[in-house]
Parts: structure tokens; C-alpha cells; sequence
């Protein structure tokens, strides 16, 4: 398969840089999105059924979408900077629709379109990566992830820290107030995004071979009848699986009423928790990506994910809120870093020019697979009570890590 070297400034370095911040931005804006949806359920006056009703959308939804834009994004000549600032522009759409949602069901709208900027991001700029750094994509991927992690800690805590005073100053509820301030910055985001990355595309030339339909179906048939695709797949459903549940469950947890289960803190204690379960590790995740590039991905992602599961499991028995939060810092070390160490060694089992395809269908069977978690959680936190939901996120981050270490994949670099 022919390629060609992208013109562009800086070379690979302005992309990663370019492709990081607005990382950073695009899950600044979409953890803003989570930490309110909680809020606005409840103002609307919708429950817990109904809040996992629509995690199970949202998630159903992404998968669609992420299968689909994996065929895209691997055509050659298509432009990935206008995908990039498409996902911008559909995210300040997302917070015009959540100031003028009316009622609870309307929030069903919201939740289908909810994964769309944040999923569909992840497809060509996981691509452009891979191709610019192939011999240490590792490192790559990771530093691309630290702009996500940053975004998801300082997006929920800048939106929880928003005062009171702002929605009683607009004559509206809190929540209304925060998603209209959000509109404007957004879309100053997407002109950014293009003006940095507009020329951004595939390295893969255009060719008859490549430009078919058929083409990418039949990488997509030899993708999935690989076993050890198929193997990395379920590691990466598993694992996706057990950072949802925390990503979805920790606000509820510690914002639910003592009576439900929960911790009732205040908002701005819900966006810290999210924030670094979700984030914290930032900083450890070029060093974890650049030691996966010199000694292996195993070695770090197996008893990594270890540790995760055992203190995912032991958040059921705390009953500090400061204590609480300090496990959550401790998961927050490794549990974003892992996705993108786990991208890097799928895309280590194959070759140049259908990374797109790869990761949609990886990603994308992940998030279809992975819809049915709040389902499963909603029934755990009925019959185990709310803090069951970690046992069973201890469940979902332990058994990975059991599977990658029986399963035979290539060295880093070695395809």
C-alpha cells in the first residue's frame, strides 16, 4: 500500500500539539455535558431508571456512529480536519439544546447526540497519529490523551464551581445558565480546530484499490475473524466497560441523597470526583506511554488494570467522602491512560491505512457491546444497593487484565 508524506507546519509535532489541545477542549465540553446531566434529570424530574435509560442511548448511539465514521475517515482525500471541527460544532448544538429542553423526554434527543463529537474524534486523529508516529505510538496516543484527561478533570470542576448566583441573575435554573454560557466559547473552539487542522488527512494514497466500499468491508471481514483482534476487542469492551460505570456512576454516587445509597455532596465535590477518577493522571501518561514503547504493552497495562479493579472494589466500603476521593485519585492515576495504551496495541497488530477502520470497529462494537452496563448497573445498585455498582466495576477492570495476559499479541513495532 503506497503513501505519501503529508505538507503541513510544524510536521507530525504541530499535529500532536494541535490534536492534544483540541482534545483537551472537545472532553472539557463533553464532561461539562455529564456532570450536568445528573442535575437536569432531576430538575426535569426524571430518576434513576430513566438516567440509565439514557446512558443506555447514549452509548447504543455512539457505537453507530463510531462503526460507520472508521470507513470514512480510512477513505483517501477525505479532509479530517473538517471532521474535527464538525465534532466542535456539534457540541455547542448540544448545549443550545440543553437550555431549551423543555421536559425529561426531551433529553433522548440529547442523549443520541451526546457521543457523537467526543467518539467521532477519537477515529481520525487516533489515525494521524498512528501513521506520524508509528515507531512510538505509544508515547503518541498517550500525549494525545493527556489533553482529554485535563479536559475531563478541569471541565467538571470549573462547571460545578459555576456560582448560584449566575442562574438566579438569567432567571433561570443553574443548569440553563451553564449550557448558554458554554455556546459561544464552543464555537470560537471549531474555528480554531480548522484553522490548526483543516489540511489535516491520511498519509495512504488514493487509488481504485482503496477508494471501494469493498475494500473496507473486506478489511473489516479480516479484522474480525482475526482471534487476536477478536481477544483485544473483548480487553478493550471489558475495560471501556468498567471506566463507563465510573464515569457514569461517581457523580450519582456522590450526589445521591444518604437514603439512596449515596454521599449527597455538593456539586462542586461531584465535579472533583469525576474529575479525577477520570483524569488525574495526566502527567503519568507520556512516561507510561514511552515505557510501553521500550519495554512492551503488557507489562504495564496488565497490572495496571489490576490495580484499578482491587480499588474499585474497595470504594464500597468507604465511608469518608475524603477518604472516597482519594481512591478515586489513585484509580484516576491509570484509568484513561490504559484506552490509550490498548489503542496503541491494536493498532501495533496492524498494517498502515486502515487504522480508521480499526478503531471504528473496535470502538464502535465496544460502545454497542457497552451499552447495556447501565442497564446491569441499574439492576446491582437495585438488588446490592448503589455502592454495588463498584463491585461490579471491580469485576469488569479484573478480568481484562486476566485475558491480555493470556493472549498472544505482537511486539511493539513488530508488524
Amino acid at each position: 500500500m503506497s503513501t505519501e508524506t503529508q505538507s503541513k507546519p510544524g510536521g507530525s509535532n504541530f499535529t500532536l500539539v494541535s490534536l492534544t489541545v483540541g482534545h483537551f477542549l472537545q472532553h472539557w465540553l463533553v464532561n461539562a455535558l455529564l456532570v450536568l446531566l445528573p442535575t437536569v434529570v432531576a430538575s426535569l424530574g426524571g430518576g434513576l431508571a430513566f438516567y440509565s435509560i439514557l446512558q443506555f442511548i447514549r452509548y447504543i448511539s455512539g457505537g453507530v456512529i463510531t462503526c460507520l465514521a472508521g470507513f470514512i475517515v480510512d477513505g483517501p482525500g477525505n479532509r479530517w480536519g473538517v471532521i474535527l471541527t464538525g465534532c466542535m460544532i456539534l457540541g455547542a448544538i448540544l448545549f443550545i439544546l440543553l437550555a431549551i429542553t423543555p421536559v425529561a423526554g426531551f433529553l433522548i434527543i440529547i442523549a443520541i447526540l451526546l457521543p457523537i463529537p467526543g467518539q467521532v474524534w477519537h477515529i481520525p486523529a487516533i489515525a494521524a497519529i498512528s501513521q506520524q508516529y508509528s515507531s512510538n505510538r505509544g508515547f503518541g496516543l498517550t500525549v494525545h490523551g493527556v489533553g482529554a484527561q485535563v479536559g475531563a478533570l478541569v471541565g467538571p470542576i470549573v462547571t460545578g464551581a459555576i456560582p448560584i448566583a449566575l442562574g438566579l441573575w438569567l432567571g433561570m435554573e443553574l443548569w440553563r445558565a451553564i449550557s448558554i454560557v458554554y455556546i459561544i466559547p464552543t464555537l470560537i473552539t471549531a474555528i480554531l480546530v480548522w484553522l490548526a487542522l483543516k489540511n489535516l488527512k491520511s498519509v495512504v494514497k488514493s487509488s481504485a484499490e482503496t477508494n471501494g466500499l469493498g475494500y473496507h468491508l473486506s478489511n473489516a471481514k479480516g479484522l474480525l475473524s482475526n482471534p487476536v483482534i477478536l481477544a483485544l476487542i473483548a480487553i478493550v469492551f471489558l475495560r471501556q466497560t468498567g471506566f463507563n460505570a465510573l464515569e457514569a456512576w461517581v457523580p450519582y454516587y456522590l450526589t445521591a441523597d444518604a437514603s439512596e445509597g449515596g454521599f449527597g455532596a455538593n456539586a462542586l465535590s461531584q465535579g472533583i470526583g469525576l474529575g479525577i477518577v477520570t483524569s488525574l493522571g495526566f502527567f503519568m501518561a507520556p512516561v507510561l506511554g514511552f515505557l510501553s514503547d521500550k519495554i512492551g504493552r503488557k507489562p504495564i497495562l496488565v497490572p495496571s488494570m489490576l490495580i484499578v479493579g482491587i480499588l474499585s472494589f474497595l470504594i464500597m466500603y468507604m465511608t469518608s467522602i475524603v477518604f472516597l476521593l482519594l481512591i478515586l485519585g489513585v484509580i484516576g492515576l491509570f484509568s484513561y491512560t490504559l484506552g490509550q495504551l490498548l489503542q496503541a496495541l491494536v493498532l501495533d497488530q496492524v498494517d498502515t491505512g486502515i487504522e480508521g477502520t480499526t478503531m471504528g470497529l473496535v470502538l464502535g462494537i465496544n460502545q454497542l457491546l457497552g451499552s447495556f452496563s447501565p442497564l446491569i448497573a441499574i439492576w446491582v445498585s437495585q438488588t446490592w444497593g448503589l455502592s454495588g455498582v463498584f463491585g461490579f466495576a471491580s469485576i469488569l477492570w479484573l478480568a481484562p487484565a486476566v485475558v491480555l495476559f493470556l493472549t498472544p499479541v505482537k511486539k511493539v513495532n513488530s508488524n
